[in-house]
């Protein structure tokens, strides 16, 4: 063109510009491609070897993607767990609250003295330590989560205490 820019140098997309050195790979001896300022031939190998390297980085952006969900949703499950014990402990009795709070000095004094975790409450259902945590409560029963909870109350009436 008037400005001395070759066909190589104006184009507009990176697929053109590889059109021109696809063509060099196919006829290397047709043209001076140095002074049409192409760069190296194209080959299979190359195209192949890119579009791995693309493909590989996409893998690696979903595999971050899908991290950053999981600890998102992870963080999410966590507040909201935080966030029902505040409600559970809100709604207790002061007696309650009392009663909870001497629970666990008193698992924490036996702590100290002798180092070995005392175990005050166990759910109902599933036998998991809950000392020092606001059980759910259901049928004069202390469970540890509302799954706990639940199978309870599936099982037949034969079969509860």
């Amino acid at each position: 063109n008037a400005k001395g820019q070759t066909p190589y140098a104006v184009c507009p997309d990176k697929r053109t510009r590889n059109e021109f050195r696809n063509f060099k790979g196919m006829h290397p001896d047709k043209y001076d491609y140095s002074a049409a300022q192409i760069p190296d031939a194209l080959t299979e190998e190359m195209e192949r070897e890119r579009s791995q390297k693309q493909a590989e980085k996409q893998r690696e952006k979903r595999r971050l993607h899908r991290e950053k969900l999981k600890e998102r949703k992870a963080a999410e499950v966590q507040r909201q767990q935080e966030e029902q014990e505040k409600q559970r402990f809100l709604s207790l009795s002061d007696r309650e609250k009392r009663a909870l709070a001497a629970e666990r000095r008193f698992a924490k004094q036996l702590l100290e003295t002798n180092g070995a975790h005392v175990v005050l409450i166990r759910c109902f259902m599933c036998g998991t330590d809950i000392t020092g945590k606001v059980p759910f409560e259901y049928s004069e029963n202390k469970f540890c989560t509302m799954n706990c909870v639940k199978e309870h109350r599936k099982k037949p009436q034969t079969n509860r205490v």
